[in-house]
Order: structure tokens, then sequence, then C-alpha cells
């Protein structure tokens, strides 16, 4: 998002705050409600214009979003979605972005309630591993033909009692309304704003042999003293890599394997 809406999302965001208190089930309730209505607004485009027109009065846009919706929703939701139309938005789609991160923090507020956002982001991380690493399952998962209630049972089926229930209803999200993302991308962004509320960047880091604690940890730190933040490494392992590790954090990649030297070597030889 950017300009207005990137504000007008932080009026939602501090809205979602101020709602947040020590029952998770009020961030369960208010995530699936919200979750609920981003899959109207992209089904009916008509609506969502409506919601975001800036030629309408903002009490207007509000007064249209609590007939449709506030009969369906708790008092929570109506006021957050009464927050997100009274907005500013560059265009419609961010109004629905928007509606999905609200609910994704939705989710994740309730983990952090129970202590379990750490374990979250590592469910999510070790979900979409699994995914990459079966194509049968990707498929599945991802089949336009296949009944999103059907990829949701599979889910649910596959995480019971391997994740913590906001795993799943992330990973479910993530397979029933795509919003044109892949399976892994949505993943792995869900991921990232679980070690955002921890105000922390996510590194990748995959060696080419499981590495040993003391080792992990030096990463570790060296990762946080060169980003100046909080740095969560999670380790994945590629034989493929001969040797050394390469470090993914964000759109940053850092690769000190001996097959990038390899290939470095080779094209050395070859100019």
């Amino acid at each position: 998002m950017r300009g207005v809406s990137r504000n007008s999302l932080v009026t939602a965001q501090e809205r979602l705050a101020g709602l947040v208190g020590d029952e998770p089930q009020v961030m369960v309730r208010l995530a699936d409600e919200l979750f609920a209505t981003v899959g109207i607004l992209d089904r009916q485009g008509a609506l969502r214009r409506a919601l975001s027109d800036p030629g309408l009065p903002a009490a207007q846009r509000a007064a249209l979003a609590e007939g449709l919706f506030g009969p369906r929703v708790g008092p929570e939701t109506a006021a957050l979605l009464e927050t997100a139309v009274r907005a500013a938005w560059s265009e419609s789609g961010d109004l629905v972005d928007a509606v999905e991160f609200l609910a994704i923090q939705a989710v994740l507020a309730g983990a952090e309630i129970r202590g379990e956002l750490d374990d979250v982001e590592d469910e999510l991380f070790r979900f979409a591993r699994i995914v990459v690493g079966s194509p049968e399952l990707r498929a599945a998962l991802t089949e336009r033909g296949v009944e999103p209630g059907r990829k949701a049972a599979l889910v649910e089926s596959l995480l019971a009692h391997r994740a913590r229930a906001a795993t799943v209803r992330l990973v479910v999200q993530a397979v029933t309304q795509p919003r044109g993302r892949t399976l892994e991308r949505a993943l792995a962004e869900f991921a990232r704003q679980a070690a955002a509320r921890r105000d922390r960047l996510t590194a990748r880091v995959t060696s080419a042999a499981t590495l040993d604690p003391g080792t992990q940890e030096n990463i570790g730190r060296a990762l946080g003293a060169a980003y100046g933040r909080g740095v969560r490494p999670q380790f994945d392992v590629d034989p493929r890599l001969i040797g050394g590790v390469t470090v993914r954090v964000a759109d940053e990649i850092i690769d000190g394997s001996v097959l990038n030297r390899l290939r470095e070597a080779r094209r050395a030889l070859a100019g």
C-alpha cells in the first residue's frame, strides 16, 4: 500500500490494538468474521467499490457496512469495519487487503495472549517446507476445482494435534482464499507478520548439513548485530549447497555456500 491507504491502515491497526484484551476467543471470533468479510468483498466488486468510494460521504459508507454486516458480526468486528470503511483508500482492493491484514493480526494477537506466537511462526514455516517438498499435497491444496471446504478439511486433518489452532486458521485462510498469491507466498507473508509483532526480522538460514546449536546461536547473534534489531533465524537443510550457508532476510539474500563460490569461480574462468 502507498500514501493514503497506508495511513488508513495505520488508523485501523490502532483501532484493533484498542480492542485487544486478555480473552483470546474474542480475537478468534473477530478474525473469523473479518476473514468472512474478505470473502464477501472479493466476490462482490460493486459492494467493494461502494464501501471505498471517495465520492460517498464516510457516514454513508459506514451506514452501508452496518446494514450489511452489523447483524452478522460481533461489536468488535462492527467497530473495526466502521473504522475501515470511513477511511480513505487509494484503490478498492486496498480496503480488502486491509481487512485481511487486520484478520491476520487478530489471529496473531490471540496466539500472543496464549503465549503461542513463536510456535505459530515456526509451524507456518515448517508447513511451508512440507508443501514445497510434496508436489501431491501442494496440488491437492491449490487445485482450483476442489471446493474450499474440502481443502480446509484436509488442512485440519493434517494439522490436528500437530499445530496450534491459530496456525490451522491461518493455513486454512491461505488455502481457501489465496487472493492471487501462491500458497508458499501466503504462508511466508503470515509468518513475517508474526515476526513483526515482536519487532523482529525472520531469517531463513539454509545449510548443507544440520548446524549444531552453538553455530545456530552464533548465527542468530551475528544477524541481530548486522541488522540492529531482533532476528529470528529459521534453519533448513539443502545438501546441494555442498557447504557453507545461505541466508534470506526479507528480499535480501546472502549466499555464502560452497556451491555459489564454485559458480563464481566458473564465471571468472569463463571470463
